[in-house]
C-alpha cells in the first residue's frame, strides 16, 4: 500500500511539473516591485492604473507602458521556460530565454554578450532538448544523422544540425534526410 501511495505521489508530481511547464504564464498579472523586461532592459513594476503600468528604470518613471510591452522573467509558455537554452535561427547561435511576452514572443539573452534581444517568435528558435519524428525513426537532440549531430528541434519539426566543418545548419527537413542513427 505504501509503495502504491508513493507511486501515485511521484506520478502526480511529474504530472504537475509537466502541466506547469506547458502552462502559458506570460499573461499573468504583474505584482508591485516585480522585475520585468521593457525595451530590452530590466525594470521594476511600481504600480498599475487600469491597463497602464508605472515602471522604474535607470531613466526614471514612466506611466505610459502597456502590459503588452512588458515581458515576465519567470514562468513558461508552452514548451519553453525562462532560463531554457535555445538556438536563435537568425544568428545560428545559442541563447537563453530571458523573458516571455504576452504576444507569443520571447526575449533572448546572448550567451556571449549578455545582450537582450526581443521579438523572437516560435519559428525563429529551436529547442535544444527533445525529439521529433523522422521518416523511419524518431530524431532526438544528441543523435548523429548522416555525419552531423542533431543540436536542436524547430517547432515545425525540422532539425538543427551541427558539424565541426560547417557549424550550425538550420531548416533541415528530416524527411529529406532519411535518418541514419550512428
Amino acid at each position: 500500500m505504501k509503495a502504491l501511495m508513493l507511486f501515485l505521489a511521484v506520478t502526480s508530481l511529474a504530472q504537475a511539473q509537466t502541466y506547469e511547464r506547458a502552462f502559458n504564464s506570460s499573461n499573468r498579472l504583474l505584482k508591485a516591485n516585480e522585475k520585468v523586461i521593457y525595451d530590452n532592459s530590466y525594470v521594476k513594476v511600481q504600480g498599475q492604473y487600469k491597463q497602464v503600468f508605472i515602471i522604474e528604470s535607470s531613466a526614471g518613471y514612466t506611466s505610459t507602458v502597456s502590459r503588452d510591452s512588458l515581458a515576465i522573467i519567470s514562468g513558461c509558455n508552452s514548451e519553453l521556460c525562462v532560463g531554457d537554452t535555445v538556438i536563435d535561427l537568425t544568428t545560428a547561435s545559442y541563447v537563453e530565454i530571458a523573458g516571455i511576452s504576452t504576444n507569443e514572443t520571447f526575449i533572448t539573452k546572448s550567451n556571449e554578450t549578455a545582450l537582450l534581444s526581443s521579438g523572437k517568435v516560435w519559428l525563429k528558435i529551436a529547442r535544444t532538448e527533445g525529439c521529433t519524428r523522422g521518416r523511419w525513426a524518431p530524431v532526438c537532440v544528441g543523435l548523429k544523422v548522416k555525419g552531423y549531430e542533431v543540436v536542436g528541434i524547430q517547432f515545425d519539426n525540422r532539425v538543427v544540425l551541427s558539424s565541426a566543418e560547417k557549424g550550425i545548419l538550420t531548416n533541415v527537413d528530416t524527411n529529406s534526410l532519411g535518418v541514419v542513427i550512428e
